[in-house]
């Protein structure tokens, strides 16, 4: 590994141009920026984000003699000069020398007094040292001829550099070869996969379909997989162990809940398994393992259930909810429904005689459709109102759970229907399919309220109203006199524009107004203009309205 030491030989630009492609390796996605310059660097040297809108800063600082009271007013000076230019929500100092325990305390309280305007992080030169052990190409840029280069050494040894790339693979293909066939040899049962990747951790991967065990040392990992699945199921491999202290009651608990344990060294007392020719020759004693026990989710077993809430005529019904085990013990036994809902059912079950349990309902509204927010306020108020609940087996053909619950519907419960009802309304009306938002607000609710006074009608204060008449038939004498007499006045009027409803546009469309005891102040002119204008001529109308107005939306027909 790359000393600590090493960094403090590196002038301030290099160190800079280091912690720059440092950053760059860890956070590849990330747009770090450089900034040209030491008098002017406003307090950055290295940024991320907007500088006008709170950006992280890291301030790189070459300190070769260490840290005193010098390079402490440099800190200050630097971060103060950043606060006042470009308010960083992050100021990281990366530092070629590590803090003394004064020092460390100096920046302790730094950060105190800065807490309410900026997060303060350290980067010392053991940590960036450290962070060089998984970057190869910046330890030879930076630091040549300090470390040994394994991988050349390893090639010399097997004069692997005189082979071109294709003949080094095929060497590597047959070397895996040979040490698969001697797995297999020593487990016919079970085939294997190798898996050499030193950068990563194999144990961290996803597992493949089927895989039975991993065994990992860090540089490489053995997957292992049945060769015959029904010879497995018939004989599987097993593992003995032998625990003592607390991780014998964990063990215990283990088997009552079905809830996953991890024993800790020392508790781990016996172990032994089908499997133990896999281990590395140096591996520690068995006193040192950790043991962690849980069971796999997927071969717990699964249920369709028909779900009904209350009881007839007011029972919703749910034909098929899908229920995954997660986990299974010989007390308590634990099931989630697993069917896209707005909601999560989660069932602990008693495994004894009486066969008592409880169940859980948590809301997943996000993103569900309005309709089926509406649907399970619905089936919440009957199983309230009614006091049971019936779950039946489908696969089965018999009730799997029956359950009581009583109390008062919550306020929660009421107030969501009401919104639902209202959004399943707005949604129908103007044909649009509106879905549950992450989270409600104020808008939301302001806009939906004000769509559904337009579907019934939603007074306007209106004193006159100016119109333009377009004559397209001519009316009969007694058809003008009744258009003379009447008092109340319809016009449409345009679309303008759409407003947002959790997170859907919503385009009102034309509006109805609805004018009752209005009066036309040219009544006379309008008279003439009914009698003898020929079709297709127009007429300007003021119309006085003491009362106002009513608006509706016009409903979409497709």
């Amino acid at each position: 590994m790359v000393s600590a030491l090493y960094l403090k030989e590196l002038d301030p630009k290099t160190f800079e141009q280091f912690c720059f492609h440092l950053l760059k390796e860890q956070y590849p996605g990330v747009e770090i920026h450089r900034v040209e310059g030491s008098s002017g660097d406003e307090g950055v040297d290295l940024f991320w984000g907007r500088l006008d809108m709170g950006c992280v800063v890291w301030q790189c600082k070459a300190f070769p003699n260490g840290v005193a009271r010098s390079q402490k007013e440099q800190i200050k000076k630097s971060l103060h000069r950043a606060m006042t230019t470009v308010k960083p929500v992050l100021w990281v100092l990366c530092l070629s020398v590590d803090f003394d325990i004064r020092t460390h305390r100096w920046w302790q309280r730094l950060q105190e007094t800065y807490r309410e305007q900026v997060r303060l992080e350290l980067l010392g030169a053991s940590e960036l040292a450290h962070q060089l052990i998984f970057h190869r190409k910046l330890r030879e840029t930076f630091f040549p001829n300090m470390i040994m280069d394994v991988a050349a050494l390893r090639s010399a040894l097997a004069q692997s550099d005189k082979l071109t790339a294709d003949e080094l693979a095929a060497l590597c293909a047959d070397n895996v070869a040979q040490f698969i066939d001697r797995l297999s040899d020593r487990a016919p049962r079970f085939t294997y996969e190798v898996i050499f990747h030193p950068k990563t951790d194999p144990v961290k991967a996803p597992a493949p379909a089927g895989l039975l065990l991993r065994v990992s040392d860090g540089e490489k990992a053995i997957n292992v997989f049945a060769r015959d699945p029904e010879s497995i199921r018939r004989a599987p491999p097993t593992a003995k162990f032998k625990l003592q202290g607390t991780g014998a009651s964990q063990f215990r608990e283990f088997l009552e809940t079905g809830k996953p344990v991890e024993i800790t060294p020392g508790d781990l007392v016996e172990f032994s398994s089908d499997f133990d020719f896999l281990l590395p020759d140096d591996i520690g004693p068995v006193s040192e393992w950790r043991l962690k026990v849980e069971q796999k989710i997927e071969n717990l077993p699964k249920y369709s259930l028909r779900v009904t809430f209350g009881r007839e005529p007011d029972a919703v019904v749910y034909d098929l909810i899908r229920c995954q085990t997660v986990r299974l013990g010989q007390k308590v036994a634990e099931l989630q429904s697993v069917t896209k809902l707005p909601f999560e059912m989660t069932l602990l079950l008693n495994m004894d005689a009486k066969g008592t349990g409880a169940v859980h309902f948590s809301e997943k509204l996000a993103g569900a459709a309005v309709a089926e927010v509406q649907r399970w306020m619905t089936a919440m108020t009957a199983m309230l109102k009614a006091g049971e609940c019936e779950l039946y087996d489908l696969e089965a053909g018999r009730r799997f759970l029956r359950f009581e619950c009583s109390g008062n519907l919550p306020d929660w419960v009421k107030q969501t229907a009401d919104i639902a009802d209202a959004a399943v309304k707005v949604g129908t009306f103007y044909g649009v399919d509106l879905r549950w938002p992450a989270a409600l607000t104020v808008s939301d609710l302001e806009t939906l309220h004000r769509l559904r006074e337009l579907m019934t009608g939603i007074p306007i204060p209106l004193e006159s109203v100016h119109l333009t008449i377009t004559k397209f038939v001519q009316l009969p004498e007694a058809a003008i006199k009744e258009n003379l007499k009447q008092s109340v006045f319809c016009y449409e009027y345009p679309a303008v524009g759409a407003v947002t409803v959790f997170g859907t546009s919503v385009a009102p469309g034309p509006l109805n107004i609805m004018i009752v005891g209005g009066r036309l102040r040219n009544s006379a002119a309008f008279a003439e203009f009914l009698r003898d204008a020929p079709i297709g001529s127009s007429i300007a109308v003021d119309i006085v309205i003491p009362r106002g107005a009513i608006a509706s939306a016009i409903p979409r027909t497709g």
